[in-house]
């Protein structure tokens, strides 16, 4: 079982823009300072059995490149919530929110960077981690996508995820207590239809600041044009 770790928050160290915290060779990003506590759709909502949440982050925001190897949801609740499949991808798009109810980012356009298989979820109030089985390397240049599906044989009534209102809808889901697919990303379509959300969780990115930029870097989208058929 993967363990999950529920720590303070880092202290701030002095010349850092607001929002980012440095120790230990890591510099933390928090995006979203509000606290609304509710069961959104992002990113899972624990009261259906089989979710998926798509979430947009702005480079804006972020403002910094490098080595992702942590991320940090606030949970706000003491509750533990047990799932038998949770998984994260990450990614990067130019679009800034999602403008209608099927327009998903495939998973095609991102990697997978944590499988959990059966796992305790929470158990205290504040930053919940979500430590990634490998470093992940994010430029700047884009806005990042974070994807989270969950499956579980239950569903809770008292954990919730603390957000802040976005100014677009930055969130898309989709969550069924009887459909096992919604908790797979695999199986969205072009027409598979979601849920948009202005409801953006907080989120902490723990970026490991003594690993070096990739020399090599994957590959972007392609994109064809000029194809005819013979």
């Amino acid at each position: 079982m993967k363990k999950f770790i529920f720590v303070s928050l880092f202290l701030v160290f002095a010349g850092l823009p607001a929002g980012l915290m440095a120790q230990d060779g890591h510099t933390s990003v928090i995006i979203g300072t509000g606290v609304s506590d509710s069961y959104n759709g992002a990113p899972f909502n624990v009261y259906y059995r089989n979710s998926t949440a798509e979430m947009i982050y702005p480079a804006s925001q972020i403002g910094m490149s490098g080595w992702i190897d942590t991320l940090w949801f606030y949970s706000a609740s003491s509750s533990p919530f047990p799932c038998t499949s949770l998984n994260v991808y990450l990614g990067t798009t130019s679009a800034e929110s999602f403008t209608s109810t099927t327009s998903w980012i495939f998973v095609g356009q991102l990697d997978p960077v944590f499988h959990g298989g059966t796992v305790s979820i929470g158990g205290a109030t504040g930053w919940y981690a979500i430590p990634l089985d490998a470093p992940w390397y994010y430029m700047d240049s884009e806005n990042l996508v974070v994807a989270v599906t969950k499956t579980a044989g239950d569903y809770s009534t008292s954990s919730l995820w603390r957000s802040t209102t976005a100014a677009s809808n930055q969130v898309l889901y989709r969550q069924d207590d009887d459909i096992a697919g919604y908790g797979d990303i695999y199986s969205l379509t072009a027409t598979t239809q979601g849920t948009c959300s202005a409801g953006l969780p907080n989120l902490k990115i723990s970026f490991n600041t003594s690993m070096e930029a990739p020399t090599c870097f994957r590959p972007g989208r392609l994109v064809f044009s000029g194809i005819t058929s013979h």
